[in-house]
């Protein structure tokens, strides 16, 4: 029988041709050979389309049509099929399924509470047991069938205008119940008719899927009541109704007992989850308590999933479902109004116990203590907000709250173990810690009860810990962090139970030094927090008067410098001394403004004190020296002073460190000294408050350095630059965006650039001395360049753009020149940063740089450190500030620099030009110039993408074809071209080959991210380089270091399997003597790229290399020795890292006593190398193959 769908107008009775429809079904479900799913679909279309209008054909060729109601179709439907409902098992089966499809089709459709009833009277009845079918279970899939149709049935709506929404509500609950009831009763002494049908035992000996089909069930009647409470105008229920609603809710929650197969309980526990939220509007209270004792078991989740599982039950999964319950606390207000147990208050009671177990359970594991943690804080606060639910507990319980918070924070604060695990136990006391000030902060405001039982009663029994040595610092901790977070109630408290006791504890005479050190910074930890607590409250608009530390910061302040003058001076005291001086930092910042004003005297004596050995003594002699706690105190308390006016404004100390401290910091660390400096560390520390603490410093230096080039003093210039490096690199963006933004008139950065090129240009007699002040002043410019590594300043870079290169770069006088040479080694690093915006004009000037750049980057009479300088700008300005047009422009400044040049090149060698060997090698040595320059320009145009994609693929076709093939073709559309394989100038061929390769590693030289681009060029090369070694047997010394460039730049997961074998076969080649001998003068540089590829093979790659392991030994030992004829420390130590390397391969092993022996003799002989670096890397491989067996 086929269905065609119709937009018919024809509509007729039902006694006709639907009647003859329902009768051939009815056939058909008598018949034992229908498939129910195959009728099920049928049913399902045919109810779909019916509204529309159908036309049907039977099997006979009889042509019906119909247009009807759903509701009468129904009841026809079940009319007619009725001989089926009471026939055989097998007609049941499939006149169930063909109803079911029915009421599937009817989806969103309302449906009368009459036809409900019906429909639910008769579902019902064959939910429960059937005469047994011993050999196809179809008395079990009846009843199946009759819980799906049944889940179809309560989905449907109710019609509003006909029927009340609470009996809408009665009925769903009842057919629910005891549908589920019935599909779960069981036959009593084997009679199937004879059970007991109120019972939910049987529910666990279902199968998993039956389970699952009663708990489908469920959410089914709570979705339904759910939607039809939002679409009805009246939905409020009877008291009779409501009690229902609660009794079903103790009916799920039952049916949750005894539950072991994750896939039904994460189903169960979204079901309840969903109840809760479904029936809050309905009720005011759920049987909380019933609930919570079914799901209780199941916490903390231990489950973890099988391997190669399908199903995606997680146990982070089940964990998020059970907390959704344990976390509703929708009903609580009513419980604890009603003196019924909470939510709240049952959860709250089981985390604690899995966080303080009773003592035969043994101690919590580390998962448990943070998912502990985790679980009370978003039990008690709400995600994302300051509202919390401290006021739905009892004293009493935040009194046990409380105690065991404090039993979790001393064993996570105490334990033992290696550095990882008290690393994680570190983390949990300070999550601890933040969870204890945040409970302690709600509890202040609810009300004093509440603060009592969480604060004030374990304040007390805190400070009893403080008499042991071995709980202070614990109790330090805890009473510290609610000192900063608790409120001002708990901080007040804290500092009068707390810093008192530990003043008071100074007063006695030294005994253990870490009991005093402990005391120390107890009393700097509280007056940190308390300004914490201060800057908490100020946020929140509260205001805490009179300050806190009045009281105390005279008197801590009098006992510390005391104990301080008073200790031994045992070196053992070391620790104490440090500990005084860190103190005595938080007393001085953290004091209020005059607390402190009769003891200036001895604060100055005791910053002098500190600033003396800062500045006298450069030693640093481990993480614990005096000298190095000095540094940081004063680096701190400078950075302090220089930024906030609103600090230390209870003594004279600003204006200390403003003038005195500053000026001698900055002297003391322009001196020339070996040592690691402390008053460079100092004043770098004192960078990293603010931007103008950074500014200060760095102007003070900067100005010292103005100084120093006004009045020729090359030393201390140099000693300024390398202070002002110093800072850039290590101590944060503030310093150099300070540098950057110096805006004193006469000591800006411009300014200091053009002081520098005035300065080192004075003596320079003539140009032929350019190059003796290019290499004093270029150590100065890198140094400087530090400053724009981290951040670059689009104002400033312009400024600094709008300086340099006014004319051609030969035109300019030596001044302008090293104007220019500085400025291009500072945009060299500030161009590279990604968020840099300049404004139009400056853009135009770099592009017109472009030519300028160029000539520079290729000039010989430059160093060739400042031309690499120039070649990493103008890569910057081709790639970012190249404009957008139909033609390439960095194919233009390609074929307008390096093209011509190439060209000239080639030109010299066609027949009848007369050729010179000093003239050939000048020009040899500016092809490859040209050569290295056109790598760098060809990443610019790959990076730039567009048109310019294809000025990279030309430029990679010209370097592969120099590298490989031999054949030096110029970059414009000219045929010219010059095979280097057949020029008498064989060296030079070689090193303009070897270039190239080089050049081919320029170009994905890149820290940018491996975009498409790099892996086409990628794929691009290695198809070429495959090609030319699968033609030939040979390969020359240009192919080897194009393949060792190529592997050392290239994500090795781009370049295909066999074609890694290959080039893995010829890196091994490239280390035989022959090889070797054939590299020349370029041996060092041909061995450095082969050994460096080899080893990023063996690290990534390892597979390729299978079956090479002995080659790879032998050839690394021959590299090792042979590096001593062109003394490179960097291929012996490469030639090391190799020979440790494939140690570690799988393959070791069988070769293992042909070349053990080898090894350990050469590397034993290597112990005398002055170099100690490669002594110690030589005993370090020569251990590791001793212990290979």
């Amino acid at each position: 029988m086929s269905v065609v769908s119709e937009a018919t107008q024809i509509s007729t009775a039902l006694s006709g041709t639907t009647e003859e429809l329902f009768r051939i079904w009815k056939d058909a479900c008598l018949a034992s050979s229908t498939n129910a799913n195959a009728q099920r679909e049928e049913s399902r279309n045919f109810f779909r389309s019916i509204l529309k209008g159908t036309r049907v054909v039977t099997d006979e060729g009889f042509s019906l049509s119909t247009k009807s109601s759903h509701e009468e179709l129904l009841a026809l439907l079940i009319q007619q099929l009725g001989p089926a409902f009471s026939g055989s098992l097998s007609a049941r089966l499939v006149a169930l399924a063909c109803l079911r499809g029915a009421l599937e089709a009817c989806q969103r459709m309302p449906l009368s509470l009459t036809t409900t009833r019906l429909l639910g009277n008769f579902y019902q009845e064959h939910c429960g047991p059937v005469e047994p079918d011993p050999e196809e279970d179809r008395d079990e899939q009846i009843r199946d069938e009759a819980m799906e149709g049944l889940h179809a049935l309560v989905r449907l709506p109710m019609d509003p205008n006909v029927d009340l929404f609470d009996e809408f509500v009665q009925i769903r609950l009842q057919y629910t119940l005891i549908s589920i009831q019935r599909r779960c009763a069981v036959p009593e002494d084997n009679e199937w008719d004879q059970y007991k049908s109120n019972n939910l035992s049987g529910l666990s000996v279902l199968p998993r899927t039956r389970r699952s089909l009663c708990f489908q069930l469920l959410r089914a009647a709570i979705d339904s009541i759910a939607e039809q409470y939002h679409k009805s105008s009246t939905s409020q229920l009877t008291l009779a109704t409501q009690q229902e609603l609660q009794r079903f809710a103790t009916f799920a929650a039952r049916c949750l007992q005894g539950e072991s197969d994750p896939r039904c309980l994460m189903q169960l526990l979204q079901v309840l989850n969903t109840m809760l939220v479904a029936f809050r509007p309905l009720v005011s209270t759920m049987p909380i308590g019933e609930i919570f004792e079914v799901v209780a078991p199941y916490y903390p989740i231990q489950f973890t999933p099988p391997p190669n599982d399908t199903h995606g039950i997680t146990r982070e999964g089940l964990r998020g479902a059970l907390s959704s319950i344990l976390r509703n606390f929708d009903y609580d207000d009513a419980l604890v109004q009603a003196g019924e147990d909470s939510m709240i208050r049952l959860s709250l009671g089981l985390v604690l116990e899995v966080l303080v177990p009773p003592p035969g359970d043994g101690p919590p594991t580390t998962k448990e203590l943070r998912e502990g943690l985790e679980d009370l804080e978003s039990m008690l606060f709400d995600s994302g907000s300051d509202r919390s639910r401290i006021g739905l507990l009892a004293p009493a319980q935040l009194r046990d709250l409380s105690d065991a918070l404090v039993i979790v924070h001393d064993q996570t604060s105490s334990a033992a173990g290696g550095k990882e695990s008290q690393d994680t136990n570190h983390v949990l006391a300070d999550q601890c810690r933040d969870l204890i000030s945040r409970i302690a902060a709600h509890a202040e405001r609810v009300s004093r009860d509440h603060w009592s039982a969480f604060v004030g009663d374990t304040l007390k029994t805190m400070c009893s810990k403080m008499q042991s040595p071995s709980q202070k610092r614990v109790a330090i901790a805890y009473a510290a962090c609610l000192c900063s977070c608790g409120g001002p109630q708990t901080l007040r408290q804290t500092l009068e139970d707390f810093l008192e006791l530990l003043l008071q504890q100074l007063d006695s005479a030294p005994s253990e030094e870490a009991d005093v050190a402990s005391s120390l910074y107890g009393v700097g930890a509280f007056f940190s927090s308390t300004v914490v607590a201060l800057e908490k409250a100020k946020e929140q608009g509260v205001a805490i008067v009179p300050h806190p530390l009045a009281p105390y910061s005279a008197t801590a302040l009098d006992k510390v410098l005391s104990l301080l003058n008073a200790l031994p001076p045992a070196e053992s005291w070391t620790g104490v001394r440090i500990a005084a001086i860190r103190t005595i930092e938080s007393i001085l910042i953290n004091s209020p403004p005059g607390s402190l004003e009769d003891h200036s005297e001895h604060i100055d004596s005791f910053l002098q004190s500190l600033l003396q050995v800062v500045c006298d003594d450069g030693e640093m002699a481990g993480p614990l020296s005096w000298t190095q706690a000095c540094a940081e105190v004063t680096g701190r308390m400078l950075g302090k002073a220089l930024s906030d006016t609103e600090a230390l404004q209870s003594m004279s100390t600003p204006l200390f460190f403003k003038s005195e401290a500053l000026s001698r910091l900055v002297s003391s660390s322009c001196l020339p000294r070996i040592d690691e400096r402390n008053d460079q560390s100092a004043l770098g520390l004192a960078t990293t408050s603010s931007l103008s603490s950074a500014s200060s410093v760095v102007h003070r230096v900067a100005g010292k350095m103005m100084g120093a080039l006004g009045e020729h003093k090359l030393g201390e210039v140099e000693q300024c630059a390398r202070l002002l490096s110093l800072i850039f690199i290590e101590n944060g963006s503030f310093s150099a965006r300070a540098f950057q933004k110096l805006d004193t008139p006469g000591c800006t950065a411009v300014e200091l650039l053009d002081k520098l090129a005035v300065c080192y240009s004075k003596d320079l007699a003539c140009m032929a001395d350019l190059e003796t002040g290019l290499n004093k002043v270029l150590p100065i410019a890198s140094f400087l360049a530090a400053a724009y590594k981290r951040v670059a300043v689009a104002e400033h870079v312009e400024a600094l753009i709008q300086t340099i290169f006014h004319s051609s770069i030969q035109a300019c006088e030596s001044k302008e020149i090293l104007k220019n040479v500085i400025g291009t080694v500072f945009l060299s690093s500030a161009l590279c940063h990604d968020g840099l915006l300049l404004g139009s004009s400056a853009e135009s000037k770099l592009w017109g740089m472009r030519f300028a750049l160029a000539e520079f980057a290729l000039s010989k009479q430059y160093p060739a450190n400042a031309r690499s300088y120039a070649a990493q700008c103008l890569h910057c300005v081709a790639w970012k500030f190249s404009p957008d047009s139909t033609n390439c422009p960095i194919q233009s400044l390609i074929l307008e620099t390096v093209g011509k040049k190439i060209e000239t090149f080639i030109g010299a060698f066609q027949e009848g030009s007369e050729l010179r060997l000093e003239g050939i090698r000048f020009s040899t040595a500016e092809v490859c110039d040209c050569i290295s320059l056109l790598g760098v320009l060809g990443s610019a145009a790959a990076l730039k993408g567009g048109l310019s994609s294809k000025t990279a693929d030309r430029v990679l076709q010209l370097v592969l074809s120099v590298a490989c093939d031999g054949i030096l073709c110029a970059p414009s559309a000219s045929t010219d071209e010059l095979d280097l394989r057949t020029i008498q100038y064989a060296d030079m061929a070689l090193t303009i080959r070897v270039t190239a390769a080089s050049s081919l590693g320029s170009i994905f030289n890149t820290d940018k991210p491996a975009q498409l681009w790099k892996q086409r060029l990628i794929h691009l090369a290695s198809k070429h380089l495959y090609t030319n070694f699968q033609e030939a047997s040979d390969f020359s010394v240009g192919e080897l270091a194009a393949v060792g460039n190529l592997l050392c730049l290239a994500d090795l997961r781009t370049i295909l399997s066999p074609q890694m074998q290959v080039f893995a076969r010829v890196l091994v080649r490239g280390l035989s003597l022959d090889m070797l001998d054939q590299s020349g003068p370029h041996a060092p540089t041909v061995m450095k790229v082969t050994l460096a590829a080899i080893v990023k093979l063996l690290s990534f790659a390892s597979s390729s290399v299978n079956g090479l392991e002995y080659r790879i030994v032998v050839g690394a030992m021959r590299a090792f020795v042979k590096a001593d004829e062109f003394g490179s420390l960097s291929c012996k130590l490469l030639a090391l890292q190799t020979i440790q390397t494939v140690a570690s391969l799988a393959g070791i092993h069988r070769i293992v006593k042909e070349v053990k022996g080898p090894v350990v003799s050469i590397l034993g002989a290597a112990m005398n190398h002055p170099s100690g670096l490669l002594r110690q890397t030589c005993v370090e491989v020569r251990n590791t193959w001793l212990l290979i067996e």
